[in-house]
């Protein structure tokens, strides 16, 4: 991992108080952002592991948080319509978006009921809608913040180990991940290593003792870490990952 970008890890006593310390960190993210631009962009994951997040985003944060003036995007779909229970963005539309009553036009989700090719097409277009111009001084902002997820062979969105996505380069956003051997074995659309680069912050939350192997893995400074696509991950500033003590192989607090 490069040294002017090492990630921060965070290490919690257990999924609740790292959400907790994710929820307070997008919190004052949002509240900067709609300060400078007058918005907050938002990628958003699936998984069981963001879960207690978005509770805590649409309870006990939903006054500390502008989201009427949030806009939101996935990091990732798989290629279910909506109302499916793999969907990636009907997760969040449960557990987030309809308590907090996210205004529609806000919602920025993938197609995952077109064909998976129509979908990237159409995710990639209409991000360029909101990509932020480039200056000298800086790289074109794509989104504010990124909450992703890594899985037990260290993938991350639906970036997986030896998938063509990982070379995509400029000006590909949006990808189309064939079926993959993790569950649900069926296409997804993602963003590639490209678009997560034009994010202000890249935030990972991970946590349970099944995690500790590749975690250990993905933050290795040699062998196979590196490679893996969770940690090729680079936003505009450091990554910053927050980890129950579980899955660094740390006992109860």
């Amino acid at each position: 991992m490069d040294g002017a970008l090492a990630p921060s890890v965070r290490v919690y006593a257990d999924l609740a108080a790292a959400s907790e310390a994710l929820a307070e960190r997008i919190a004052e993210e949002a509240v900067r952002a709609v300060a400078e631009r007058g918005r907050f962009r938002i990628a958003l994951s699936g998984g069981s592991t963001p879960v207690p997040l978005f509770r805590l985003l649409a309870g006990r944060f939903r006054h500390r948080v502008p989201w009427e003036r949030a806009e939101f995007f996935w990091a990732d779909e798989r290629a279910v319509p909506p109302s499916d229970p793999r969907s990636n963005f009907g997760l969040a539309e449960r557990e987030l978006l309809d308590p907090i009553g996210a205004d529609p036009a806000h919602v920025h989700r993938i197609r995952g009921e077109w064909t998976p090719d129509r979908a990237a097409g159409e995710y990639a277009q209409l991000l360029r809608q909101f990509e932020s111009p480039a200056s000298p001084e800086a790289p074109a902002t794509l989104l504010d913040l990124a909450v992703l997820g890594v899985g037990p062979d260290g993938h991350t969105a639906s970036l997986f180990p030896g998938s063509a996505l990982l070379e995509a380069a400029e000006p590909l956003w949006v990808g189309v991940e064939p079926h993959s051997a993790q569950p649900p074995t069926v296409p997804r659309v993602s963003l590639t290593l490209p678009a997560l680069a034009r994010t202000g912050l890249a935030a990972f939350v991970v946590a349970g003792a099944e995690k500790r192997a590749i975690l250990d893995r993905v933050l290795s400074k040699s062998g196979e870490g590196p490679a893996l696509p969770a940690a090729r991950v680079r936003s505009l500033r450091p990554v910053e990952w927050f980890a129950d003590r579980a899955s660094r192989g740390l006992g109860p607090a």
